[in-house]
């Protein structure tokens, strides 16, 4: 199990920020149960006391990873819902906001979608807590803002769930024939959603 190895001396990040990098990774292709403090030792290029001096289980060290990446995720989603003028614009916002942090990161995104896909429910609630919690009472006022009762029910997680969803299915949907965002580009296939989007939104 091994991924591109960063040896000490050869990167600006310190040792704690070059673990939690090289462990992002690890956990991000293998998944929480598969991957070792060793495996994670080999790959930084330091030793096992090292890692433990930093963190001091395998779990604390899963936990930062998380709050390192849905913290930033968070804030940027945050922004995104609270910063433009109108619901609608706010709305826009969000939804690309959203696709762009999934799009542009796909070790976060593999990341995110092997944690929701965990069985283990701590890791669901420390998701929820640190991100979901917070992203989701904000889109349900945006949305009852934009559209009265539209946030009520389950439009606010199908919103974050098909562009989950959406965005992880990319390497499928470049392989069917006849799909029209196989040749053009991503901005136009994320411009054409959120305005589906909308669209669909206002009709409620």
């Amino acid at each position: 199990m091994a991924i591109a190895t960063v040896k000490n001396g050869e990167s600006s990040l310190s040792t704690r920020e070059q673990i939690l990098s090289v462990s992002t990774q690890l956990f991000a292709r293998h998944g929480y149960d598969r991957v070792t403090m060793r495996d994670i030792s080999t790959n930084v290029g330091v030793t096992l006391p090292t890692i433990y001096h930093h963190f001091k289980d395998k779990e604390n060290l899963y936990r930062e990873v998380e709050l390192e990446s849905y913290g930033g995720m968070k804030d940027r989603l945050m922004s995104a819902l609270e910063e433009a003028e109108t619901p609608e614009m706010r709305l826009r916002a969000f939804i690309g906001e959203l696709f762009d942090i999934l799009h542009e990161n796909p070790v976060f995104r593999n990341l995110a979608l092997r944690n929701m896909l965990d069985p283990d429910h701590r890791h669901h609630k420390f998701l929820v807590g640190v991100t979901l919690q917070k992203v989701y009472e904000s889109l349900v006022r945006l949305l009852n803002e934009f559209r009265p009762g539209s946030g009520d029910k389950t439009v606010p997680m199908a919103i974050v769930s098909g562009i989950f969803g959406f965005v992880a299915m990319e390497p499928a949907k470049r392989q069917l024939e006849g799909y029209p965002y196989t040749v053009l580009s991503w901005d136009k296939e994320r411009d054409e959603y959120i305005e589906h989007m909308v669209r669909s939104l206002s009709r409620l």
